[in-house]
Parts: structure tokens; sequence; C-alpha cells
């Protein structure tokens, strides 16, 4: 009766997690099309007529891109560094058209007001077009600084600009992106539950929660949701590298076969068939031991290599290494059991 009321809640539980989850990634789902992104595009429109951007180009050629762009949007730096310059070569300097360049700083980017001061100031100077190619091409180091101003005056020197000392410094004080809590497991008997369905259930509930991040982080790469929430723009340098792809599929893909499997593997374990039996912890073990090799592969790649960090990647870095920790000892208490 009482391990059976203790199930009961447990799966009420897991059902509240998902609920949650579910809810959270719909409402970004939602926000895509929502009043937020029709008032985005509605002020980038109405800022046509009112400013005239960035002109590069003849004004005689039949045709003008126009570009809203964010200095500090990994998205943006991608097409300036491998498709802009091919649009100069092929179209602008030909003369088949013209490249107007609309400042969009976005408000999740601490640092994009000032890094569009910088390059309106090079502007003044007949040197927007160098800058844009030195914020562009140096996102990585200056997109993370809480002072960037000294990195705006390096580039403008570079370029033989001068930018005025009194360049306002903003800085980045958004708030941290959303943390993931583990449910805590407490080491006690309750209702005649045994070692390996406590284990279990904590593995369940973990890989739930993975398995929610990794659907949220597959759907923004999928372009199904919104701006991902953050916190700073590491998230997208990371989402939008060349490292986040493995063997042609994103790597959040991965992450939802892995806490999938888990996630069933958990279930599976918990029913009275599997419950005293050791197979199900080894498996949940292997698997686990997998997902923590392949997320250490990844944090190495963001920590010496894209050098910029993912909240949500590193949360399901946690996650993923609590679930190993749980099984192996689900394991080792398989292998010993005490009376």
């Amino acid at each position: 009766m009482g391990r059976a009321m203790n199930m009961k809640l447990f799966y009420l539980a897991l059902v509240g997690i998902a609920a949650v989850g579910v809810a959270a990634i719909w409402g970004a789902r939602r926000s895509i099309n929502g009043a937020g992104a029709t008032s985005v595009t509605s002020a980038a429109l109405a800022s046509v007529g009112e400013y005239e951007g960035f002109v590069l180009g003849s004004d005689s050629a039949p045709v003008e891109i126009v570009e809203f762009a964010d200095f500090q949007c990994p998205a943006c730096a991608r097409f300036a560094i491998l498709t802009a310059s091919d649009v100069k070569a092929r179209l602008v300097e030909r003369g088949l058209a013209r490249l107007r360049f609309h400042d969009f700083p976005l408000p999740n980017h601490g640092n994009a007001m000032p890094a569009h001061l910088a390059a309106a100031c090079a502007g003044e100077q007949d040197e927007f077009w160098a800058m844009h190619d030195q914020l562009f091409y140096n996102q990585g180091r200056w997109s993370r600084e809480s002072r960037p101003a000294r990195r705006f005056r390096e580039y403008a020197r570079a370029i033989g600009s001068r930018l005025d000392s009194e360049l306002p410094r903003r800085r980045c004080v958004g708030p941290w992106g959303p943390s993931l809590r583990q449910p805590e497991s407490a080491r006690r008997e309750s209702g005649g539950c045994s070692r390996a369905v406590t284990h279990r259930m904590v593995t369940a509930a973990l890989s739930l929660i993975g398995l929610l991040v990794a659907v949220y982080l597959s759907l923004w790469k999928a372009g199904l949701l919104g701006a991902i929430v953050c916190g700073t723009g590491g998230c997208e340098t990371v989402q939008l590298s060349e490292y986040a792809d493995f063997l042609g599929l994103p790597v959040a893909f991965f992450g939802v076969g892995g806490y999938l499997a888990i996630f069933v593997a958990s279930l599976v374990g918990l029913q009275p068939r599997w419950a005293d039996r050791s197979g199900p912890t080894l498996l949940l073990l292997v698997l686990s031991g997998l997902g923590v090799a392949f997320t250490a592969y990844l944090t190495y790649l963001e920590a010496f290599v894209i050098r910029a960090w993912c909240r949500w990647c590193l949360g399901s870095a946690a996650i993923i290494g609590a679930i190993f920790v749980a099984s192996l000892v689900g394991w080792r208490a398989s292998r010993h059991p005490t009376a």
C-alpha cells in the first residue's frame, strides 16, 4: 500500500514536470508569432523612412538590399563573415545592387548599443564599413566583456579612425538565464521502496528535465521558437557555431534521443517485473556514461574552441552527470546489497 502510494505521487510529479516544461516551450513557440514579433517588425519597417542608414554601393544600382542587424547577434556575424563578402563582390561592386545597413540592436544584447554607437562614430569619419567588419569579425572577443569600449577604440585605431574617450560603456547586467534545478534524492527508506526503485525514480525525473531542455534547444535550432532565453549572447554563439552539429545533425537532437532512452529505461526499471533486477540499472549506467563522455567533449569545445558558454548546455551537463552518479550508486547497491 505504501509503495503504491509513493509510486502514484512519483508519477504525478513526473506529469507536473512535463506539464510545466511543455507550457514553457509552448509559450516560447507562441512568442515567435506573437505581439513581440509584430512590434519588432513594425518598428524595423517604420525606421526605414526615418533613418537612411549606411549605404554601400552606387546610388544608380537597380536593386537595394536592406539589412537590419545587431552587432552582437551571432547569426548577423555569420552573415557578415560568410555571405556579405560574396554579395559585395558579385552584386555591389558590379553595380547590380547596393547594400543599406540599418542599426537594430536587440535589448537582450547588453553590448549591442555601445557597439552600434562606435560604428556610428566611425561612420562620421567615413569608416563605418571598416568598423562594421571589425565588430563582426571580432564579435567573440568584445561581446562578452563588461567594458567593451576599450576594444572598440582598438578597432578604431586599427582602421585609422578615432573614438572619443566619452564613448558610453555599458556593463552587461542582464538577468542570468534560467537555471535547471536538480531534484535531490533523499537517502532514506520509504514505504518499502528498494534502493533500485529509488535511484531509478531519480534518473527518470532528471532525464525528463533533460529531455525538455533538449526539446527546447531542438525547436529553437529548427527555427520554431523566438529568441533563445539565455541572459547573454553565449547560448546563440554556441548554438550557431559549426560545432553545434554532429554527424550532420544538431547536437540537441542527440540530447533528445539520449534523454528519451534514459527516461524509458528508468520507467521500465520501475515496473514490478524489473524492480529487483540489475539489468535496467546497468543499462542506465551505460547510457549515462556515454552521455557524460559526449558532454565532456562538448564542454571542452565551449571552453577552449568556441570560447563561449551556453547555460542550457551547462545545465544539461549537470543533469547527465547527476544521472550517471545516481546510476553508479544504484549499480553498486545492486552488487553489494545490504541486509
